[in-house]
């Protein structure tokens, strides 16, 4: 079984060392980060589908065919995207300047870096900064090195689950960062899932394609993605349990531990999407297939209409219905039933009557659900979307992205 850890002082990981500094890119406010394993980790990543890929993610994805890495080096303030052949000199530039320091070949270092796109990348500030970043490595800074990550964000997002693998007792532990250019298929967020417990690459790279696809693919706040999203997971093997290469029950409970702990930091990104005031969970059921109940859900959880009747807790289930019909998917509308959490408020196609005013009074809480049935199949799915407030627009009209 996994267990949510209550204890979170120090955010220690068995294996790992953790460091922050700020080196210049956003004034004094720590904006250089670094996990180090202390020795080379098994790894696997999920990178973004953007096809203007940021220079660190082409790095990262050529490094990560290996299967391991050893540091990953991380910036916030700069995106080091839409930079050119400079920009991929500047990514490797100072993942060399970092292995020096750190002793450990090029080739085990992963950059990821958020913040504005475009203009010069400040690699002369991070490598200047290098020796005093490994100087904090410690093996209590992980909060220290998550606050060095975070760009619009109004909080630090750390998610950790305890489990039993064969006798021994391991960590799983995410870090993430994200708040504005959220759409499914990864989006502006970086997440870094740590584990002590020793697990095979193939099934590294298993495990975190389908906790991705329950969590980051299934999250929306404004329908923007991003050039540089990354989702990593290292495993130190520190716990020394017997290797997990499948899906036993020891590899049953490691898959769900990770899962959870990106999907409390899915949930908290939206919690914590820009100007958001309310956090929608849109199920869709009953669909032909689930590619249709996918469609669907993404239809009403990207819907403008939808998002600015969440921020104005109006009940208007016309919306939502007219952004289920304008999704593709075929349904039969004489048919469709949709809930505010358990109040239907349409039935067969029709408002239900007296539903208008009990159903504002549940839009008044910061979360609920909005559950959509076609009657077509037995198919479903899932999104988590966040309101359209006036402090989204404020803050993306005075920050350049």
């Amino acid at each position: 079984m996994s267990r949510k850890m209550k204890n979170t002082k120090n955010y220690s990981i068995p294996g790992f060392l953790f460091g922050s500094v700020s080196c210049g890119i956003k004034n004094r406010k720590d904006d250089l980060a670094i996990i180090y394993a202390e020795q080379p980790a098994t790894a696997a990543a999920i990178f973004t589908t953007n096809r203007l890929k940021a220079a660190p993610v082409l790095l990262g994805m050529d490094r990560i065919k290996k299967g391991v890495c050893q540091a990953l080096l991380l910036n916030s303030g700069h995106a080091n995207a839409m930079t050119g052949s400079e920009g991929e000199k500047a990514a490797k530039a100072t993942t060399l300047a970092i292995a020096r320091n750190l002793k450990i070949p090029p080739s085990l270092v992963i950059p990821s870096s958020t913040g504005l796109i475009g203009g010069k990348f400040p690699a002369e500030k991070i490598t200047k900064a290098l020796p005093r970043l490994v100087s904090t490595l410690s093996p209590g800074g992980a909060k220290k090195a998550a606050g060095a990550i975070i760009t619009t964000d109004k909080f630090v997002k750390i998610a950790s689950r305890k489990i039993k693998i064969g006798g021994k007792t391991g960590t799983v532990r995410a870090i993430g960062k994200g708040a504005g250019m959220i759409n499914p298929n990864m989006a502006t967020m970086l997440c870094f899932v740590l584990t002590d417990v020793k697990i095979s690459k193939s099934f590294a790279a298993k495990t975190l394609r389908e906790a991705a696809g329950t969590s980051f693919n299934r999250i929306i706040v404004d329908g923007e993605m991003s050039t540089n999203d990354s989702v990593f997971l290292l495993s130190s093997g520190a716990a020394e349990n017997k290797t997990i290469s499948s899906a036993s029950p020891d590899g049953r409970r490691f898959s769900k531990a990770v899962s959870e702990v990106c999907f409390d930091i899915a949930q908290m990104i939206v919690q914590d999407g820009e100007g958001a005031t309310k956090v929608a969970r849109i199920e869709v059921e009953g669909a032909k297939n689930v590619a249709d109940a996918d469609k669907a859900a993404r239809a009403v959880g990207n819907s403008l209409l939808v998002k600015c009747a969440l921020f104005g807790e109006d009940p208007n289930f016309g919306r939502i219905a007219s952004a289920a019909g304008a999704s593709g998917v075929k349904f039969n509308p004489a048919k469709l039933d949709i809930w505010i959490d358990k109040l239907k408020v349409v039935s067969r196609g029709k408002e239900t009557q007296n539903a208008e005013k009990k159903a504002a009074k549940l839009m008044k809480k910061s979360e609920f659900t909005i559950k959509i049935r076609f009657s077509e199949g037995k198919a479903k799915a899932f999104v988590l979307a966040s309101d359209l407030s006036l402090d989204y627009v404020r803050l993306n009209s005075e920050y350049r992205s």
